[in-house]
């Protein structure tokens, strides 16, 4: 009897402690399953809906507990389930408000991943949120890229060296920046040493290159460039 009793008052301290918090929208397009929560005073996002939208793709380690949002670049987020520790590309371990967690057979997150780490601005309306996502297909032009999306700066180079490369982006370590995203726009000039022209495609891992940039960075976590010219090192 006793047991029982501990049981249910289990239950109810944990229906207690989560509560229905509202809708999500993405650029004010309402995110179908996408329904919001709180825990402990935590705002909570569902992964799996969320990230879609995104055009992510996420997958579960039941074994690990663990899941993974990527991409089919070098993107890719990791966090385990009742950990706060969320692991981005190559970067430490980063705390949020709170640990993921599992209601309803959905996995949830902090809505501050969407703001500390992706960088998206997120805005509350009464119990709804929205989450405002720079469009960025068309980042071949830098016109494409306003300035809430992005910031200007004088064009620099850039000395450093490939660490991930997929059919659309480069990811470049470079020396004084971090890790950058590099566009492989058509409208980029590839070189070797002595000025000879190369396909953007045969640059690979490990290559050591020298990056004009474009004077548009965007202010995603890693930064995504349109490259004016690249020099792959020998």
């Amino acid at each position: 009897m006793k047991k029982k009793i501990a049981m249910t008052l289990a239950v109810i301290m944990t229906m207690a402690s989560t509560a229905f918090a509202g809708t999500l929208s993405i650029n004010n397009n309402p995110i179908e399953g996408a329904d919001v929560i709180t825990r402990d005073g935590v705002t909570y996002i569902p992964v799996r809906p969320v990230a879609e939208s995104l055009g992510l793709n996420v997958e579960w380690d039941g074994a690990e507990k663990s899941v993974t949002i990527s991409n089919e670049g070098p993107f890719y987020l990791t966090f385990k389930i009742g950990e706060n520790s969320y692991t981005f590309i190559k970067t430490a371990p980063m705390p949020l408000s709170g640990a993921s967690i599992i209601v309803d057979s959905k996995t949830y997150v902090p809505v501050d991943l969407m703001s500390e780490i992706f960088i998206y601005d997120v805005e509350k309306n009464g119990e709804n949120l929205n989450i405002n996502v720079p469009m960025l297909e068309d980042v071949t032009s830098d016109e494409a890229i306003t300035s809430e999306e992005a910031v200007e700066e004088e064009a620099v180079e850039g000395n450093g060296v490939v660490t991930e490369v997929s059919e659309e982006e480069i990811l470049f370590e470079d020396e004084v920046k971090g890790l950058v995203r590099l566009n492989k726009s058509e409208n980029v000039e590839v070189v070797d040493e002595d000025g000879n022209t190369v396909e953007i495609d045969t640059i690979e891992v490990g290559a050591n290159l020298v990056v004009e940039y474009g004077k548009a960075m965007t202010m995603s976590l890693p930064p995504l460039n349109n490259p004016v010219k690249i020099t792959v090192l020998a």
